[in-house]
């Protein structure tokens, strides 16, 4: 029953995940003629390079672990940015960022768990709007 599940599971993601990239590509596709999109290149060029230079994307992930360690050598082949995979169970991963807050560091830039650690990670404060940071007119 558990693999059953697991498959539906994958299923739905990967459902929805086409759905989201084909209503964001349309989307974006008519966002693209008007002269307000304009200019997203340069934003992007100047994101791009302050990501080489800084050199590395931390990512804190529990269940999708395997998932972002394979995309990882693609991230960096497309974009030359390393990404460092940090993975642990939900509750574990909270701890590791209490810890780290506690100690003044900010050492994740993606957090990737269960909803009830997402509610937890911002009541920690240490999520952030990301309006101005969905720079691609496909996002």
């Amino acid at each position: 029953m558990n693999k059953l599940w697991g498959k539906y599971f994958i299923a739905i993601i990967l459902t929805v995940s086409v759905i989201a990239t084909l209503t964001g590509f349309i989307t974006a596709q008519a966002q693209m003629q008007t002269p307000a999109s304009q200019g997203w290149e340069a934003e992007w060029q100047k994101t791009l390079e302050a990501g080489r230079k800084e050199g590395t994307v931390s990512v804190y992930v529990s269940l999708l672990a395997p998932a972002v360690r394979k995309q990882a050598p693609v991230f960096k082949n497309q974009f030359g940015i390393n990404v460092e995979v940090t993975t642990g169970r939900g509750t574990n991963l909270l701890q590791k960022l209490r810890t780290e807050k506690a100690a003044g560091m900010h050492l994740a830039d993606v957090v990737i768990s269960g909803t009830n650690a997402l509610f937890v990670v911002k009541q920690l404060g240490l999520t952030g709007p990301m309006e101005n940071k969905l720079i691609l007119p496909e996002v």
